[in-house]
């Protein structure tokens, strides 16, 4: 059975779950397609998860941002900048949105 990944991050195994208590969603700012993610609980590593117990949600959206697989290996071009600043304003918009609706930490397992 695979571990459950982290669904900020998308790097590190979970470890806990935060409820949501209200619906969350996003649209990309470049398809223009909304994804809505529900009220399921988000699942944290244990580094993300110190990261919303501090409330440092600026700080997880940069270590998401960080740890987000590049398009290639390629020198980055304009298309590519403006894919990262889409994502990081998707993320910024997902996170805030997780910020106000999040519930208590639960561990996993």
């Amino acid at each position: 059975m695979t571990e459950p990944a982290c669904a900020f991050c998308h790097a590190g195994v979970a470890v806990a779950e935060y409820p949501v208590t209200a619906p969350v969603a996003t649209t990309s700012p470049v398809s223009g397609r909304t994804e809505d993610h529900g009220t399921r609980p988000w699942a944290a590593c244990a580094t993300c998860a110190d990261l919303v117990d501090a409330d440092r949600f600026g700080d997880l959206l940069e270590r998401s941002l960080a740890l987000a697989p590049r398009p290639d290996d390629g020198p980055p071009d304009a298309l590519h900048g403006f894919a990262r600043a889409s994502l990081r304003e998707q993320r910024a918009d997902l996170f805030a949105q997780v910020a106000l609706a999040h519930g208590p930490r639960r561990p996993l397992g």
